[in-house]
């Protein structure tokens, strides 16, 4: 795989490159201006916690009262719900450093 066109190769850099966070590609720009990092984290976050919240709502009432749905489908539903809150939470002050 090549990289894309007009990207240098890292042995055609020169001897003494040093990447710095000042370097105009270390952070694209916001998207359409307005978007940017911690927003977009806290808006991914919160859509993702919705979706598995009521994903496991909804696996949880096909179980109770339909009967229709195995415990362990329930079980599994809720995991990824408790692991998608560790990971938001985790991502959420993470994309803090990066404003």
């Amino acid at each position: 795989m090549s990289p894309p066109s007009g990207e240098r190769k890292s042995n055609e850099l020169p001897p003494n490159f040093c990447f710095t966070t000042d370097d105009p590609f270390y952070s694209g720009p916001a998207t359409c201006n307005l978007l940017h990092y911690t927003p977009a984290a806290y808006m991914a976050g919160f859509i993702e916690m919705a979706m598995l919240a009521s994903g496991s709502i909804w696996f949880w009432q096909l179980h109770s009262v339909n009967q229709s749905m195995d415990s362990w489908a329930v079980l599994c539903m809720f995991g990824l719900t408790a692991g998608g809150l560790v990971t938001t939470l985790l991502m959420v002050p993470l994309a803090e450093l990066f404003v």
